[in-house]
């Protein structure tokens, strides 16, 4: 099983627009993301997102080139949220899923996972793939919109 771990594009500042949507220039890489992750053969059943705006438009335009059988939102992934909670769920899946999120969460989850201490860089609408071999995850690659 692969996991994606995905933070989404470039966003407004808050002071523009406080609900913080995609910027112009994240759409566009983004798009740049998806292409990536096309020629990666990425194949994500299911997508889940934040919820925060900036979140869920990253996801719905990796869908329109991923086709997941699912795009929905999940609570746990907010940028300050705790990721032991969502640990026990991810457990549980078996085919390959993709998390879109936000700093720091994205980082601190990759740490629990595979106790990957190099540095996982996540500029905006960057991606890490896990893999999950028998019993650990490992990181497979991690993916850039460049």
């Amino acid at each position: 099983m692969k996991l994606y771990l995905v933070r989404h594009g470039e966003a407004l500042y808050a002071d523009i627009d406080h609900q913080r949507i995609l910027s112009a220039e994240g759409e566009e890489q983004v798009h740049a993301l998806a292409k990536q992750l096309c020629r990666q053969s990425a194949n994500p059943v299911h997508i889940y997102h934040s919820g925060l705006i900036r979140a869920r438009q990253t996801a719905e335009i990796l869908a329109d080139y991923l086709h997941p059988k699912t795009i929905e939102e999940i609570l746990e992934i907010k940028p300050m949220d705790p990721v032991d909670i969502i640990l026990p769920k991810i457990t549980t899946w078996t085919e390959d899923t993709m998390l879109v999120g936000h700093l720091p969460y994205l980082p601190n989850l990759v740490y629990q996972l595979s106790a990957y201490t190099t540095a996982v860089f996540y500029d905006t609408a960057s991606a890490v793939c896990l893999e999950k071999t028998t019993q650990e995850w490992k990181v497979n690659m991690e993916i850039s919109y460049e």
